[in-house]
C-alpha cells in the first residue's frame, strides 16, 4: 500500500511537467539563440521568424525566392522604390562579413625544400631569362 500512495503523490506533482516543457519550447521559438551579430541586433522578439527575416531583407523560404527575368530587373532598376518596413542593414552587414572572409589570404601551395632549392638554383643560373629556362630538360616548374 505504501508504494501506491508514493506513486499517487508523484503523479500529482508531475501533471504540469508537459505544459512547462511546451512553454519552454515556445519561448525558445520566439527568442532563438542567434549567433550572428548582424541578425541578432535586428531581431524583434515580438514578431514571428519569417516576418523578422523578411524585414531584414533576407529570405525565409528559398523556394519562394522568385528569380526575376532580365527585363523585370531593367524595368525595376529605373524606378527604385524601397519597400516599407525593410531595412537592409542586416543584409549589408552579412555581405560585408562574407566579403571580408573571401578576401582573407589563403595559404598557397607549399613546396618541399628540394623544390625550393631547385627553383632558386634555376633562378640563380638563368635569372629572368624565361625562354632559356623553359628549354632546360629537367625543369619541372614550367607553368
Amino acid at each position: 500500500m505504501g508504494v501506491r500512495s508514493r506513486k499517487k503523490t508523484r503523479n500529482k506533482s508531475r501533471y504540469r511537467i508537459a505544459s512547462k516543457r511546451r512553454n519552454a519550447i515556445a519561448k525558445r521559438k520566439i527568442n532563438p539563440n542567434i549567433e550572428c551579430s548582424a541578425v541578432k541586433s535586428a531581431w524583434d522578439s515580438s514578431i514571428p521568424a519569417s516576418s523578422n527575416i523578411a524585414n531584414m531583407g533576407l529570405v525565409y523560404n528559398l523556394s519562394k525566392v522568385g528569380i526575376k527575368s532580365t527585363r523585370e530587373t531593367l524595368l525595376a532598376g529605373s524606378s527604385k522604390q524601397k519597400k516599407d518596413g525593410i531595412s537592409t542593414t542586416a543584409a549589408q552587414q552579412l555581405q560585408e562579413e562574407a566579403r571580408k572572409e573571401a578576401q582573407k589570404v589563403k595559404p598557397g601551395v607549399r613546396l618541399t625544400n628540394s623544390q625550393v632549392d631547385y627553383a632558386s638554383a634555376m633562378v640563380d643560373k638563368y635569372g629572368k631569362d624565361y625562354k632559356v629556362r623553359r628549354r632546360v630538360q629537367g625543369y619541372v616548374l614550367q607553368d
